[in-house]
Order: C-alpha cells, then structure tokens, then sequence
C-alpha cells in the first residue's frame, strides 16, 4: 500500500486527471490501478457508474484517487490480500457465516485483554447533508395528469441533453410510475438510486426537485431538492440505542459533498446510524500468534470482565511473521447491518 499512498511513491502525473461522470466505477477502479502498475486485483461488480466528474490534480496519490471512488457508495473497503492481490469489496456483515474459531481455542491463548467500551459517539438519529445541486434548466410551467404524468414546458429546450440537470416545480403529490415529459419529447420514468420508479408521495406538493436525464437508460434520475439531505432513525427493538429503547433522540448531523441526491444522503445517513448505534464494543487482545488468522472473520469469545460468551468480529491485526504474539482489535457482531445498495 505504501507504494500507493506516497509513502513510497504513488503520486498521479501529467495534467490533471478527470474521471468522468457515467464511468462504471470497477472499470474507473481498474484504470487506476492500470496507471499505478498495480497487476493483480479482485475488484467487486458495483453496478454503480461515477454521478460527477472527479478531477484529481498533479501530486494526487493513488490511495486518494480510490478512496475518493469507492467513498462514493457507502459499505465498501479496500486493501491488498497476504498474497499481494488488490481488493475492493464490500465489508463482509458475516451475518449468516459461523464463527470461525470458538473460545475453546480462542480464550487459552490470550496473555490480557483491554476492553474499551464508549458512549460518546452514540446517535440513534443521522441528518446527511449532501452536494448543493446545480441545473441547468428551471422552470415552473408544469401540469399533471392524474399526478403521474408531469407535463414540463422549456422554451429553449428542443432535445435532451444527457446529464443535463432539469430543476422543476412539481404541482402535486406524485402517485407509482410518475414519468416527466419535456416539450412534448416522450414520457420518462422518474428512477431513484437503486434503479427502482420513485414510491408513491415521494415528490411534494409546490417544491423544486432536480432531475438528471440519462440517455443510456432514457429516463430521469431524481437527484432531490436543491441540497441533497437524507435522515434515518433507529426505531430496532433489539438495538438498546433506538430511539423506542431510549425514549429520547440523540442526533448527529454530516456533511458528505460528495452525495448528489437524496437516496444516496438516506443510505449513507442509515449507515452512519448503524455504525454509531452498535454500542462501539471493542475489545484489544494480546495473545499468541495464530499465523492464519484474518481480518473480518467472526470468532467466539468470552472477556474475562464479563464472562459473558459473545460473537465478534477481527478489524486489525498487528505483529509479524516471526512474533509470537500478536494484538487483534475486535468489535462486537451485530445483525442490525442495513442493507446498502
């Protein structure tokens, strides 16, 4: 990694490079690592494409240029295998995976344990704040028919541009299957980040919504109003957090500006919630080196503190090959993991 993250060399050269919007993103990460001479990578399918151009300048590394990536969609980690393969994933929940050791090896191997419970960085409440959305067309001449069809008029429209940027004042609540038809130019479904038609009521009544048109899919995108925002609330009944367990709100407040809509803001907000939520139980163990022991495997174990046998799961190891000990940082297993698309 260090010959990616500058530490030993890793910095972009030339002009500035510009990855532009519409890329794929696996094929934007490949090409990335391609100009880093990086060979041998495993890199997920993300079905997602880049929503903006991203421009990187001279002396950017590459490390950057691929966390800026891949911090575009929430859930994902990168990092290079024992083997030396360059890896993009998404971070393994291990929800339906059974522990891969258990306390009965687990527990005679451990020489002292560090438990460090906190609950400052609780929130059981998540507002994202995104992107402010420019357009490139506004209007307010709009009609409906049957609150499904929007029926736009734009003077100086004659075709649409791909990307283009569409702000429009939507006159009523929409109903499922809600289209916007520019000048006459054909009906086009309205779509949200998961590639799904918008749900019913998603568009107010009297408010600007940003919609972005791609010609690939011939249809639009809804971006959101004009500052992306989504929140999310923990309403779980086995999270002892949630707002129903507590019976108060404690809510936290972020900025993503890379987020261009609101579904992308309401995804990272459920996340943000999920990770601020799970209690932050980590736990240090000293112990003697397991040479196959890895990151993001789910073990048993039982702390001396509590005594009380739990799930969870490794997020670092730290020693070498010739150690007889090793540390191992881990966090408590929790199901509560939202589904991020």
């Amino acid at each position: 990694m260090c010959t990616l993250n500058g530490d030993r060399g890793g910095q972009m050269s030339g002009l500035t490079s510009v990855i532009s919007e519409g890329t794929n993103i696996r094929n934007a990460i490949i090409g990335l690592l391609n100009d880093a001479g990086v060979v041998k990578y495993r890199i997920e399918e993300i079905n997602k494409t880049i929503p903006y151009d991203l421009e990187f300048s001279v002396g950017t590394t590459y490390y950057q240029a691929l966390k800026e990536v891949i911090d575009l969609y929430a859930g994902y980690e990168m990092f290079f295998d024992i083997d030396g393969v360059f890896v993009i994933q998404s971070i393994p929940t291990t929800k339906d995976e059974a522990s891969v050791l258990d306390e009965s090896i687990i527990n005679p191997l451990v020489t002292s344990e560090n438990i460090n419970n906190t609950f400052n960085n609780i929130y059981n409440k998540t507002e994202v704040w995104g992107s402010v959305i420019d357009t490139d067309y506004y209007t307010q001449s709009v009609t409906t028919s049957n609150n499904t069809n929007f029926i736009v008029t734009l003077d100086e429209v004659t075709e649409l541009d791909n990307f283009g940027k569409y702000g429009i004042r939507i006159p009523s609540v929409n109903l499922y299957g809600a289209t916007i038809n520019i000048n006459n130019l054909g009906k086009k479904m309205i779509m949200d980040d998961n590639g799904q038609q918008i749900q019913e009521g998603r568009l107010l009544a009297n408010k600007d919504y940003v919609f972005k048109y791609r010609k690939a899919t011939d249809d639009f995108l809804l971006l959101g109003q004009y500052q992306a925002y989504g929140e999310y609330i923990c309403t779980d009944e086995d999270c002892p957090f949630s707002i129903n367990n507590l019976g108060y709100e404690i809510k936290q407040v972020l900025q993503f500006d890379e987020l261009i809509s609101d579904s992308l803001c309401q995804q990272r907000a459920k996340y943000e919630t999920w990770l601020s939520t799970r209690m932050q139980d980590k736990i240090s163990l000293n112990m003697v080196s397991i040479p196959y022991l890895d990151v993001n495997w789910k073990i048993s174990y039982i702390p001396k503190s509590t005594n009380i046998k739990g799930d969870y799961i490794i997020k670092s190891i730290n020693g070498s090959n010739t150690d007889s000990q090793i540390n191992i940082s881990l966090i408590e297993f929790s199901e509560l993991y939202p589904d991020i698309v």
